[in-house]
């Protein structure tokens, strides 16, 4: 579980002359008027509130949760691709148990556009966890649903990481 810190920790000080809050990083006390630091320091310490606010930002946004789902749909949907590949004798046989006649021929398409897709939605988990690309993300996230094949639970992880992402579009940076 992540340690939860005090929005008043993170944004305020105390004065060591007075004893009164004031923003963090401020230079002189706005109440009795106290140098507190350099100017230099002033900027070193509001880059450290910047990297704190982004700490928690980090650990509490969807994009991680849902680059996660992504990458997991993608290593499932590349394990489908690849056993449908090599095997897809099974595959046939499999589909055929639910109803589905296939042929070898598609079922080694199926596993060559699934390989294809799942690779995708790998490299789109990666930007999503990173927050890079956006867009990147999210069509990783949506041919993680198509990916997997035999592997549902594959299509139901990237269709929630897909929603996660979508939703978060304002934690991207580009």
């Amino acid at each position: 579980m992540v340690e939860e810190i005090p929005y008043d920790e993170i944004i305020d000080e105390t004065c060591p002359s007075c004893r009164m809050t004031i923003p963090l990083g401020t230079s002189k006390c706005p109440h009795c008027g106290y140098q507190i630091r350099e100017e230099a320091e002033v900027e070193k310490a509001a880059e450290s509130k910047k990297v704190k606010v982004e700490q928690l930002m980090g650990s509490s946004n969807p994009t991680w949760f849902g680059g996660t789902l992504i990458l997991v749909s993608g290593i499932l949907g590349v394990l489908t691709g690849l056993y449908s590949l090599a095997d897809p004798g099974t595959m046939v046989a499999l589909y055929s148990d639910i109803g589905l006649a296939l042929s070898n021929e598609l079922v080694l398409l199926w596993g060559a556009i699934s390989l294809i897709f799942g690779l995708v939605a790998i490299v789109g988990g990666v930007m999503a966890l990173r927050r890079r690309s956006w867009s990147i993300a999210v069509a990783g996230g949506l041919l993680g649903t198509l990916a997997s094949g035999a592997v549902f639970l594959g299509t139901i992880l990237g269709l929630l990481g897909l929603v996660m992402v979508v939703s978060a579009k304002r934690f991207f940076w580009s």
